[in-house]
This record gives structure tokens, sequence and C-alpha cells, in this order.
């Protein structure tokens, strides 16, 4: 009897241990840090925010997307994380609170991410503000999401965040295209007040090499991002010539750029949305990126509501091509004939076996 419940006391004690061990770990992993603004400064909270600032604009830094200038945050602390081979991010820089906030003037572009908060944010959120203040050079980040939405993200954050990557990990990959959804004109626009969101990923296609950007838009360009591609005809690519992705200077860097065969402009509006495909191009859209365009434009004259398109996207990869049919592919209903003749003529055989050993083991039975 003794032995019986010391045996149930062990298996008990065992059952208890291999539950507990994987809550301890679980809330180990819980610490990370959690961004609250994105891309911009929140001048209602201000100093107590934790700020992420991402661009693909390789002259962007962090004082230049907040319209301030570098120095604006020379008291904040930040840390400068860039992505790896596995998605995840590494940490490259780490900087003090000392007057010359070096995370606020490092140039960003595809991959880096600059972090940066004041003292003011560590009372406000003390946990995020452990995490990111326990950061040192090579520790490896995995973010709640990829890249792009970063970029792409603007303003008050509730999903994005920042954790320490399990060894092996990878991090979530970016799609590799984004969708046009309306082409010569601005498609569905919803006004709240004084305020007017365009919904669709936009694209300009005119004609016209007398026309400009800011002719054709009527100078409505200067709170969107937008870009102007040209198609190399030799790889049959679309490659950015100009874009801008910053929608709060009220200024269009694509207005001068002239327009005719072999152009396109895409614009994005911040009310946007499909933001998957705007992050897409928030995060890619730098001069010199191909694309490929999978699916045709249609002709269309420019109107307010534009042509809605379906099935058109902007790839940064190569499409497949059709392979081509091979002779002798074909199923001719002479073949469907024979293979289903073969198939009948394998079950009855198989069915005769089958009869056969039954008989003969009645036979040694008797």
């Amino acid at each position: 009897m003794k032995k019986k419940v010391l045996a149930l006391l062990t298996v008990l004690v065992m059952v208890l241990s291999v539950v507990a061990v994987p809550n301890v770990s679980a809330n180990a992993d819980e610490a990370k840090g959690e961004i609250n603004f994105a891309n911009g400064y929140d001048w209602t909270n201000q100093s107590t925010q934790f700020y992420a600032f991402a661009s693909a604009d390789e002259t962007a830094t962090a004082g230049s997307i907040t319209g301030q200038g570098v120095g604006f945050m020379g008291w904040f602390s930040g840390v400068v994380l860039e992505l790896n081979e596995d998605y995840n991010y590494v940490v490259k820089l780490v900087a003090p609170a000392d007057g010359t906030n070096e995370a606020e003037a490092e140039t960003l572009g595809a991959g880096k991410v600059a972090i940066i908060w004041h003292s003011d944010a560590a009372t406000a959120h003390p946990e995020t503000a452990a995490f990111f203040a326990s950061l040192q050079v090579g520790d490896v980040l995995a973010p709640s999401t990829y890249w792009e939405n970063i970029a792409g993200a603007s303003g008050a954050q509730t999903a994005l965040s920042f954790t320490k990557a399990a060894e092996g990990s990878k991090g979530p990959k970016a799609p590799t295209k984004g969708a046009l959804n309306v082409v010569n004109g601005w498609g569905r626009i919803v006004t709240n007040g004084n305020v007017s969101d365009a919904l669709d990923i936009c694209v300009l296609s005119v004609n016209d090499a007398s026309l400009n950007v800011a002719t054709v838009t009527q100078g409505t360009l200067n709170w969107w991002c937008s870009m102007v591609l040209e198609k190399d005809a030799t790889k049959g690519t679309w490659v950015v010539k100009v874009a801008d992705l910053n929608p709060t200077d009220g200024v269009c860097a694509c207005d001068n750029e002239t327009l005719g065969e072999n152009k396109l402009v895409v614009a994005i509006h911040g009310g946007v949305e499909d933001k998957e495909s705007a992050s897409f191009f928030l995060g890619t859209a730098k001069v010199g990126q191909e694309y490929y365009l999978i699916g045709e434009l249609p002709a269309a004259n420019l109107s307010q509501e534009g042509t809605a398109l379906t099935g058109v996207y902007l790839s940064t990869e190569k499409p497949a091509d059709p392979e081509p049919e091979k002779p002798g592919d074909e199923i001719t209903p002479a073949g469907d004939f024979d293979t289903m003749a073969t198939t009948a003529l394998m079950m009855v055989s198989v069915a005769l076996v089958g009869v056969v050993l039954v008989l003969k083991k009645r036979n040694n039975v008797a």
C-alpha cells in the first residue's frame, strides 16, 4: 500500500513540475518593449511616449521625420536596430540621454529602426523602459511585425513591440507585392468634417509627356506619399525614379516630374484601407527600386473616381513564366478509356488473387 502511495506521489510531483516549468519560462519571456508612437512626434503626450522611426529613405533620420531636425530629442535615450537575415533585429547602437542623441541623428534606410524615449516615458511605461534600458549592442530582438509595417506606420500604436529573440527563431517576412486599386483617379473618398481620406492606392498612367505630376494632380499630392516610376524596356521592370515618403511637410517631391508613355505615378494617402499593400510600398519605394507589374493597366481617362482595378500589383519578385504545353500532354478520350480499363483490370486481378488465397486456406484447413 505504501509503495502505491509513494508511486502516486512521485507521478503527481512529476506532473506538477512539467506544468509549472513552462509557466515560469513563459513569464520570463513576457518582457517586451512596446512602441506607443511611430514616425512622428505626439504633441499631446510628448515626452511620455516610446517612439519608433523607420524609413526606406537612406537620408532620413528621426529628427527629420519629426520635422524638427537633429537635436530636437537630444535629451532622449535611444537604440538603433538593424534587420538581419532571419528577419529579427540586431542592436547596433545604444545612445544615452546626454544631450547628443546619436540614435536621433542616425540615418535610416531599409531594415533600420531608431527607438527613442525620454525619462518621463520610463515613469509612464516602466516595463518597456526596463526592457529597452537593458539592451546591449549585439542583442537580437524579435519584432511583432515586419519592417515594412513599421516604416508604413504613423501615429499612435497599439500592437508594435519587440521581445528578445529565441535562438534559431525567425521574424515575420514581409509581403513581396502591393496592390494598385484605381487608375487615373482617386477612387473612394470619405470625408469626416474638414478631413478627407482617400481609401484606395492610386496609380496615374497618362501618355502625355507635356504634363507633369503637379498639373495632372492639381497639386493635391502635397500631403500624400508618392513615387514616380519609369519602365526599363530591357528588363521589363518599373524603376522608382523619385519617391516622397514624407506626407507631413506639405510638399510633393514628385510634382515637377513629367509623365508620358512608360511613366507611372503611385500615390498613397494616410487613410488608405489596404494597410498591408501601403506598408509594402512605403517600405520599398526608394530610388532605384525595381518592381514587376502583375496584371494589366487598362486605358482610362482621368476622372475623380478613376477606374477600379482588380488583380493588378507591383511586385519585387519576377512572376514565373507560364510553362509551354508539350506535345502529347493532352488527354484524349481514348487515353481516358485506356486508363479506366487498366484500373479496372488491376482491381479484378487483386480480387481474383484474394479469392485464390481464401480457397487455398480453406483447402489447407480441410
